[in-house]
């Protein structure tokens, strides 16, 4: 599949499930490149879900942790308690970068950037 087709795919996937509101439940490296999320998804008020995502053959796994929040979490870190605000998909490189947010719209909470995603 030609990247361009490929990246488009994968912006539908993540816009049409709206990870607004979900919770990032852990992340791991599955491997030296391939970075997993797992994700308690809530589709509907009523519905809850674990959803994993697979970022196959990363270049940059970026994360950061606003002191504040850190501070909130009594200087520990508990994956459990991020809220997903807002999910960006883009091109840099020909390769695939999605940038999470949580809490704050203004800074990036994960930035990855791989060559694929598998949902």
């Amino acid at each position: 599949m030609e990247f361009s087709s490929r990246l488009t795919k994968i912006q539908e996937v993540f816009y049409d499930m709206d990870l607004t509101d979900s919770i990032i439940d852990n992340f791991t490296f599955e491997n030296l490149t391939d970075f997993k999320i797992i994700i308690d998804y809530y589709n509907t008020e009523e519905n809850e879900e674990q959803i994993v995502l697979l970022f196959k053959n990363c270049t940059v796994v970026d994360y950061s942790l606003d002191e504040d929040m850190y501070k909130l979490n009594n200087y520990k870190l508990n994956y459990s308690q991020f809220t997903i605000t807002k999910v960006i998909v883009e091109e840099i490189d020909n390769q695939i970068c999605v940038k999470v947010f949580t809490v704050s719209n203004e800074n990036v909470f994960l930035k990855i950037i791989c060559h694929d995603v598998i949902f």
